[in-house]
């Protein structure tokens, strides 16, 4: 597989760091370098600065996908899992990451689901004020208009969303293995 960036979005709960996680999993298996990106991880150390304002969501996302483009061409394959909102937010990781192969995975799932998810308690938390700026909630999603893969993972297991994000990276003409 050629080196490119996959980016996986969606709200908190949707199974971003799962399916990315998953993805790796399988590509590591078949002796393909990558590296994963994961929000928390990211939210943890190099945007620990940062809060959830538009401002600071739109440097977080700048800062990956700064990481992410040195890291894809330094060759691997870059598993990017981040919420990404906003249409604007995506177009701009996708700038900065072009000429370099970006492949836009959509993780469909609803407020609701992903709540029910809630293994970190955020919906709570969000839901009792404690939390502002919350994505779904205080926040708006815009869901995708040309995403290059959308998965539902409402209804899908998660060896039926990775089945298909395969299928998917198979059958694209520049990412080959």
């Amino acid at each position: 597989m050629d080196p490119c960036v996959l980016w996986f979005y969606g709200l908190s709960g949707a199974g971003k760091t799962s399916l990315s996680a998953a993805v790796a999993a399988a590509l590591q298996e078949q002796h393909i370098p990558c590296m994963r990106l994961d929000g928390d991880d990211i939210r943890g150390g190099l945007s620990r600065d940062l809060q959830f304002s538009t401002a600071d969501r739109a440097e977080n996302i700048r800062r990956t996908a700064e990481v992410a483009r040195l890291a894809c061409q330094q060759g691997l394959v870059v598993l990017v899992a981040l919420i990404t909102p906003t249409e604007n937010l995506r177009a701009a990781a996708r700038s900065i990451i072009q000429p370099l192969p970006f492949h836009e995975i959509f993780l469909d799932c609803d407020y609701q689901t992903s709540a029910s998810r809630d293994v970190k308690g955020l919906y709570a938390r969000a839901e009792a004020g404690q939390i502002r700026d919350f994505t779904g909630k205080d926040s708006a999603f815009e869901p995708p208009t040309a995403a290059d893969l959308s998965v539902d993972t409402r209804t899908q297991t998660l060896p039926e969303s990775l089945a298909q994000v395969v299928n998917y990276l198979d059958s694209k003409p520049q990412v080959h293995s």
